[in-house]
């Protein structure tokens, strides 16, 4: 096999196994932070009324319209709030990290296709 082919290959199993999986369990703990914080500041019935409307819906402002008593935040504690909008944005960042990384790898993937298609073409049949 080709060294650079190889070294190729390995770089890319390298990446998904260790910097993925890191993403992973970092995206999981800012999910469970974030989702401890909302469950301070949201009332329950909130996620009733997505269930009772088949889901989450496109827009929230349309149910904030039929039935705004739900959406009442418990807004006393500042730092709680300042801390759940930290949270949220740590998550957004998470993603953005990850969004990234996918796109690497997809380029790093056709990269990597294209050298096996150089050093071994194959008939189509």
């Amino acid at each position: 096999m080709n060294a650079a082919l190889a070294d190729s290959i390995m770089e890319y199993d390298s990446h998904i196994v260790s910097q993925l999986r890191d993403q992973e369990n970092h995206g999981q703990k800012l999910y469970i932070e974030a989702n401890g914080l909302q469950d301070k500041i949201f009332d329950s019935e909130l996620w009733e009324i997505f269930y009772l409307n088949n889901g989450p819906p496109a827009y929230t402002d349309s149910l904030l319209t039929a039935n705004a008593d739900a959406f009442k935040i418990h807004t006393g504690n500042k730092e709680l709030l300042f801390e759940y909008y930290n949270a949220l944005d740590f998550w957004r960042t998470g993603i953005n990290w990850r969004l990234y990384s996918y796109r690497h790898l997809r380029n790093k993937a056709i990269n990597i296709i294209d050298l096996i298609r150089k050093k071994y073409p194959l008939e189509k049949e």
